[in-house]
Parts: structure tokens; sequence; C-alpha cells
């Protein structure tokens, strides 16, 4: 209603002289919003005609050049609307977007963090710059880029992942960890840097030369500790992010037989102590020292750990005991509340689930930022030639995510499209948990989690809408897994689906080879054992899982 007002206004106002180029380019941006790109060319040419150097115009020329992919034109017109007037338009968020489009990482980059730092609170222009971020790597050392990347860990409402890529290379590059022998490197030094700290904490840190130097260090850390007695408080920031890094990583850094022994000598203090009187700062060092290494809820009486509120415990402890002791305590509870209407009969149904119950995999810690869109618009965007139903565009859009997780993509879908009412179905319980604990934590209401095999899909509902990405592959049978899903879509629905490429798993089949011929048990003591052989073997035999990180 509010679009035909506008537009029964700009139409009236052509004939006043002073008015009718802004007119005419409001006319042009409806009918842009509305997908009908010639007719708003058509009208943002005339309002050029009579205004060619009006910022505003030209920057909806500029949006004209973009929606047809026209990236160079569009970065002209986005210029010099820029340079007429840089505060008028979102010229040069534009510019940025268009950059990143062409393939320019570190245009978009530069671009983006000078944004981001006039307007510390546009959420958008920061997903953007994480985006550009994840694209480039640093080719060199600098302070500079060192003191914004922590500048950017800063920020709220943003997927840290992203900053995956650089800030690896940064440490790398700092602690010249591409050498075949790096340097020893001095604790006291690596608990004053920053960045290490944090992308220890927020990260999942995929980088082979980085895991070579974690499991080095944490040796070295947890043998200096009981070296001095228990006296290691200056050092407990850098073991709480090695920690959370743990957690991240599902505990699959390699352990040798001196720190097992170690190991065992804690966890037995540890749980004298829990059936006894203890306090958090009587415990919190040793078990600072054992979660580097396993989950605390592995401990005999862990919950005994919530006999004392997290604010009892040190500051600099407090991260981690909520998120290893209080919300995996929080997550069992929830998926108690689960449960599959039928038991599974389907072995392969049976296995994925009993692996994705123990492993709730990614425990993801950030949704990220995205711009509240309509679902159909985004496919249209995505796919030129796609026209959505008029029905995405009016009521209640029913999504199926089938085989959802942890939850990050479905509560994205429930979060960033208008008009969605999602149902997110998995087999495991501990991933359902993790997600539903995620919902709740972001105050995501429009998300129903369900414990069903797509295999059991047998209700009457029907949807709009069915993504299924990662899934199908794992069914014994694909094609009755995608016919029961095609059987729950509404005329003239879409279904979403991605399946892995035999192409690019042609490594993976080799590992699983490799597994089989070696004889490696598929428990964590043999998975931890397989990495570490891996880092220390001559990674071109499996170039391309080593390059996937």
């Amino acid at each position: 209603d509010l679009r035909k007002k506008i537009m029964k206004l700009a139409t009236a106002l052509q004939d006043t002289p002073e008015l009718q180029a802004q007119s005419y380019n409001m006319i042009g941006r409806i009918a842009l919003d509305e997908g009908f790109t010639d007719k708003a060319q058509l009208y943002i040419e005339k309002a050029l005609k009579i205004e060619p150097n009006n910022p505003g115009i030209l920057f909806s020329y500029g949006h004209i050049c973009l929606v047809k992919n026209q990236l160079k034109t569009a970065i002209t017109f986005f210029s010099k609307a820029h340079s007429i007037d840089p505060n008028a338009t979102n010229a040069q968020s534009s510019l940025a977007y268009c950059y990143l489009a062409l393939n320019d990482p570190e245009k978009a980059y530069l671009t983006y963090n000078e944004l981001a730092k006039s307007n510390p609170k546009d959420n958008h222009i920061k997903s953007k710059l994480f985006e550009s971020c994840s694209k480039i790597k640093a080719d060199h050392f600098t302070n500079e880029l060192y003191d914004d990347l922590n500048y950017f860990y800063e920020f709220k409402g943003v997927d840290f992942q992203n900053l995956h890529s650089l800030t690896t290379s940064l440490l790398i590059l700092q602690y010249e960890l591409n050498n075949e022998s790096p340097p020893s490197l001095d604790i006291n030094h690596l608990v004053e840097n920053k960045l290490l700290i944090n992308g220890l904490t927020h990260l999942l840190l995929a980088n082979p030369n980085i895991e070579k130097f974690l499991i080095s260090l944490r040796k070295q850390i947890l043998f200096k500790c009981i070296e001095s007695q228990g006296n290691y408080n200056k050092w407990l920031p850098l073991i709480t992010a090695i920690a959370q890094q743990a957690i991240n990583n599902e505990q699959i850094l390699y352990i040798d037989a001196q720190e097992e022994i170690m190991l065992n000598h804690i966890q037995t203090v540890i749980e004298f102590d829990l059936l006894n009187d203890w306090s958090c700062r009587s415990i919190s060092s040793a078990l600072m020292l054992f979660a580097m290494y396993q989950p605390l809820s592995t401990l005999k009486n862990w919950c005994n750990l919530m006999d004392h509120p997290v604010n009892k415990w040190a500051s600099n402890t407090r991260a981690l005991i909520s998120r290893s002791v209080w919300n995996v305590n929080c997550e069992l509870e929830i998926a108690k509340q689960f449960q599959l209407n039928t038991p599974l009969t389907n072995t392969t149904s049976i296995e994925v689930q009993k692996q994705y119950e123990n492993h709730p995999y990614p425990r993801w810690l950030q949704l990220g930022y995205n711009t509240a869109t309509n679902y159909g618009r985004a496919l249209e965007n995505e796919f030129h030639r796609f026209r959505a139903p008029d029905y995405f565009n009016h009521g209640e859009l029913k999504v199926l995510i089938a085989g959802c997780g942890t939850g990050q993509h479905a509560i994205k879908v429930a979060k960033y499209f208008r008009n969605t009412k999602v149902t997110a179905i998995d087999l495991s319980s501990r991933s359902l948990a993790y997600a539903k604990q995620m919902a709740d934590k972001l105050n995501i209401h429009n998300i129903e989690f369900k414990q069903l095999d797509i295999l059991q899909l047998d209700d009457t509902k029907q949807y709009h809408v069915i993504e299924c990405s990662g899934v199908l592959h794992h069914m014994q049978d694909i094609q009755t897994g995608f016919n029961i899903l095609k059987n729950k879509l509404l005329p003239g629905g879409v279904m979403k689906i991605g399946l892995y490429s035999k192409e690019a798993r042609k490594v993976i089949d080799k590992m699983r080879n490799l597994i089989e011929t070696k004889q490696i048990q598929s428990d964590q003591s043999g998975i931890r054992l397989l990495r570490f052989a891996l880092l220390q073997s001559n990674k071109h035999a499996f170039k391309q899982l080593f390059d996937s990180t």
C-alpha cells in the first residue's frame, strides 16, 4: 500500500518541472525494487537527462547496472555519485560490493574497512567487511593489520569464522610457522598476543601449521605448569583460550603418551576434589589444564561443578565454565525433549545418528548478519532466469530444512527471510538441542525443531520450500529420500538440494582406503593419530585435503 501511494505521488509530480527528475528517479527505484529492470532504466535515464550530476540519480543508475551484472559500468556511476557528494548516498558501500563481485577482495576490504570505522553500528557494512576478509590472506606482517583484526573481534552480531584466513596467515607470518623448524616460542610472550587469544577463542582453526603449533604449545604449557606446582595464573588467559579452541575443534588435537600420563593424574585429582569440599579457586587451575585436552563433561561427577554459580569463578575462566559445564548440561536437558516417533531401522540412518549424537557438529558460535529479504527475491537474484511464484510475496512461507544439524543455516533462514515458518528436522537429538539452545539465545521463535528421519516424513504437511544440503548422499537409497521430500512439496514450490561432488570427494575416498588398509580405528584416539601422522607426512599426497582448510 505504501509503495502504491509513493508511486501515485511520484506520477503526479512528473508535471512539476523542478521535481520532475526526482519523480522519475522515485518511479524508477520502485520499478527496480519490484523487479522491472527495463522499466526502471527507462525512468532513471529520463531523470539523468534532466539532472546528470545528481548523486542520488547516479546512484540509482549504478544499481540498474548492478542488477544487469554490468559491474564495471556500475563502478563508474557509483564513483561519480560518491565524488560529487560522499555523504548523500550509499555509493561507497555499493562500490565495495562491486569490487567484491569482481573478485577484488583487497580493494573491497580497504573500502569496507573505511566504511566500518565511520559507521560502527552498521551491521550490513560489518558483514560485507568480514566477507571480504574471508577471501584474502596476509602476505606480510603489519601492526596495522594486527590492530585492525583485534578491533574486528570486538564487533557484535558477526560471524568471526570469516576472519580465519587473515588471522591464521598473520599468525603464521608473525611466528614463522611455515618453516620446517619454527623458532622456539616464549609462553610469556604468547600470552600477551591478543590476536592469538582471539583466534583460539572465537574461531575453529583449520590450518596444518597452526595445528602443529598448538600441539607443541599445549604440551609445553602442560609440563611447565606442572613444574611450577600450580603457580601459573599468569598463563591462564592462554590456557583458557586453548581450552575454548578444544571445544571448537571437538578435542581433535593429538595427545602423546607423556601427556596421557599427566592428564590421567590431573583427572584423578579433580575427580577426588569434586567428591569432597572444594572451591572454585582450589580447582580452577587443574580444570583449565584438563579442558585443553578433554571436555569437562567427561569427568566423573562433573555436574558438581554447578554447585557454584558462574560468577563465583575467576573472571578469566567464567566463559569456559559457562560453555563447557552449564551450556552442556542445558544441551543434555533439551536433548531429552526430542524423541523419534518410531525407532530407526535403516542401518545407515542409525550410523549417521550415532556419529552426531557423540559429536554435534559444528558447534558454531555466531550467526552472522544478513539483510532481511524476501525468499523469492533472493532466489531471483541468485538464479537470474528464475521467477518466484506469486505466493512467495504473500502470507506465510512454510519451509522445511531436512537434516538441519546444529541449526546454523535453518536459523538463518528463519531470521533473515521474511514471513517464514521453518520446520527443521534431524536424526540427532544432541544436534537439535544445540540448535534449539542457539535459537533461544538469538530470540528466534518462527522455527520448530523435530527429531525425524527423512524416511519417517509421513505426515500430511507440505511446504513451499524444502532445503536439503549435505544429507541425501548419506542415505542408503538417495532416490527414495529425494522422492519423499518431493512429495512434501506444495505445487509450484521450490526444492534446493546440495550433494557432494564425486570428483571433489576422490581425495576422501583415497583417505578412506588408507584408513581401511592401515586398520585405523574410527574412534577419537584413532582420528587424532591419523591427523597427527598426516601433519608429519608429505602433504602432497593429500594436498587437496590440506588446501580445503
